[in-house]
C-alpha cells in the first residue's frame, strides 16, 4: 500500500461475515503499517475500511462518503487528531459521526482532552484485537440505532401532522360556540 502524499486513500473491502453491511470505517493514522494492520484487522470481520494519512487526507475523504466510524491517531503532523475531530464536530453532517481515538498516548490528561475534543471512546496502543474490535461494534451499532430512532421520530411526526387538522390544512379549526 503507497500512501506517500497527503491526499491519496485507499479502500479495502471486507470478507462476507454473514453481516454483509458491518460498516464503514475511516482510519487515519500517518503511519502506513498502522493503516495496515488496523485496515487488516477491519477487513477480516467484514468492515468496509477507507485509509487516510494524514488529518487533511481525512477531510477530503468525509466529504465524499459517510462513514458509520472514524478510528483517530493522535499523533500526527500538520494537523494532530485533537484538532482533526474538532473540525469534524464543526460541520453539520458529520457532528454525530463516532470518534475512537487509537493512540499510543496513554496519560489521564490526553484521554480527558479526546473526550473534550468530542471523541466517544479512547483506546491506546497496542490495542487488545478483540477488545478494539467491540468498542468499533458498539460505536457502528449506537450509530445506526440514533439514525434507526430519529427515522421513526420522523415518521411518526409526519403521521401526527397528517391526523391532525392543523397539519392537512395548515390552519387551526375552530370549534362552533
Amino acid at each position: 500500500m503507497n500512501l506517500d502524499t497527503a491526499t491519496e486513500q485507499t479502500e479495502i473491502q471486507g470478507k462476507d461475515t454473514g453481516n454483509t453491511n458491518q460498516g464503514k470505517v475511516l482510519v487515519v493514522d500517518d503511519q502506513t503499517k498502522n493503516l495496515e494492520l488496523i485496515g487488516g484487522i477491519l477487513k477480516k470481520e467484514g468492515y468496509r475500511v477507507a485509509l487516510a494519512d494524514s488529518g487533511r487526507a481525512a477531510l477530503e475523504v468525509l466529504k465524499s462518503d459517510r462513514f458509520d466510524l472514524v478510528l483517530l491517531d493522535i499523533m500526527m503532523p500538520e494537523m494532530d487528531g485533537y484538532e482533526l475531530c474538532a473540525l469534524i464536530r464543526e460541520k453539520e453532517m458529520l457532528k454525530e459521526l463516532p470518534v475512537i481515538f487509537l493512540t499510543a498516548r496513554g496519560d489521564k490528561k490526553d484521554i480527558v482532552r479526546g473526550f473534550r475534543e468530542g471523541g466517544q471512546d479512547y483506546v491506546t496502543k497496542p490495542f487488545n484485537r478483540p477488545e478494539l474490535l467491540e468498542r468499533v461494534r458498539t460505536q457502528v451499532e449506537l450509530k445506526r440505532s440514533r439514525e434507526s430512532l430519529r427515522t421513526m421520530n420522523e415518521k411518526l411526526e409526519e403521521r401526527v401532522r397528517e391526523r391532525t387538522p392543523a397539519g392537512r390544512d395548515g390552519e387551526r379549526t375552530e370549534t362552533s360556540q
